[in-house]
């Protein structure tokens, strides 16, 4: 199997045989994308910005409160709830999208889907060149339900042509 750095982390996630690859692709970009903001992306201002615009759901708001990283959490909330009370409190939001707009929106959770887009992509790619990783794919124990759909949805959208039927009967 020829490996290069898009296909490494991939080819990693889908040597280990224990549950959904998918699911241990996305807790591992999770892990890196809370270690991000918690170290020097704290301090970066163009990443600040972001923050204090988009915020973070609860999910991610409680898994970055339970890091050992306090004060960098504190910094960025403080920045995020003045902004936040400028934008609906001061400018006003007569009609609740401005809070609705916050409300759906996490720096993590984009910062992840994009790696996930990138990495399911190279999922396509790689089955559709490499035998040795139709083979990989293919020996997977289980996928969960959730993955394994959007697995099967995004062939679609994919480069995955010659092999879509073996994909997706793996």
């Amino acid at each position: 199997m020829r490996e290069d750095i898009c296909t490494i982390p991939v080819t990693d996630v889908f040597e280990v045989k224990d549950g959904c690859p998918i699911c241990r692709m996305y807790s591992i970009l999770e892990g890196r994308a809370i270690d991000y903001i918690t170290g020097a992306a704290m301090m970066e201002p163009d990443v600040r910005t972001v923050t204090n615009k988009k915020g973070f759901c609860g999910d991610h708001l409680y898994k970055l409160v339970r890091q050992k990283s306090g004060l960098s959490l504190a910094l960025m909330l403080q920045t995020h709830l003045d902004d936040l009370e400028y934008s609906l409190f001061e400018k006003g939001d007569k009609d609740g999208k401005a809070c609705a707009d916050r409300l759906s929106t996490c720096f993590l959770c984009e910062k992840i889907n994009w790696g996930m887009d990138h990495m399911v992509e190279t999922i396509y790619v790689t089955f559709e060149k490499d035998k040795d990783f139709r083979d990989m794919f293919s020996s997977q124990p289980t996928f969960c339900l959730p993955h394994y759909s959007m697995l099967l949805n995004g062939i679609k959208k994919s480069a995955l042509k010659k092999y879509s039927h073996e994909f997706s009967t793996a």
